[in-house]
């Protein structure tokens, strides 16, 4: 994704951690987002969208977590993510979100909940 043969990347940290890196591409982006254990494990029990369930899913298990790459080609998959990047924000010990988007059970309810957390 990253180097000389593909070009640059952008990168958003918080408290001196990597929240999430961008990669651009002609007609599209690719976002990665790297989870800890604790962070799959919540993420797993949400109603993702379906291809982000398989990306997660496909992710290999390293010692740092799941590296995630997920294509955005589209404005409502960019906001598909915003739970993603809001459950990577949360303390990895910080289980509520998880429990609070299970309470409400809908992609819905999960952007909510990524809107609380602002």
């Amino acid at each position: 994704m990253y180097g000389e043969r593909y070009g640059w990347a952008l990168r958003f940290r918080r408290g001196g951690r990597l929240v999430v890196a961008m990669y651009p591409s002609q007609g599209r982006l690719t976002v990665q987002i790297v989870l800890g254990r604790a962070q799959v494990a919540a993420a797993s029990a949400m109603q993702l969208p379906a291809s982000v369930s398989r990306v997660l899913e496909a992710a290999k298990d390293y010692p740092e977590g799941r590296w995630l790459f997920i294509p955005v080609r589209s404005r409502k998959s960019a906001a598909d993510l915003l739970v993603l990047i809001s459950l990577k924000m949360s303390r990895p010990e910080n289980a509520c979100t998880a429990a609070r988007v299970e309470e409400r059970g809908s992609l819905v309810g999960q952007r909510e909940v990524a809107e609380e957390m602002r």
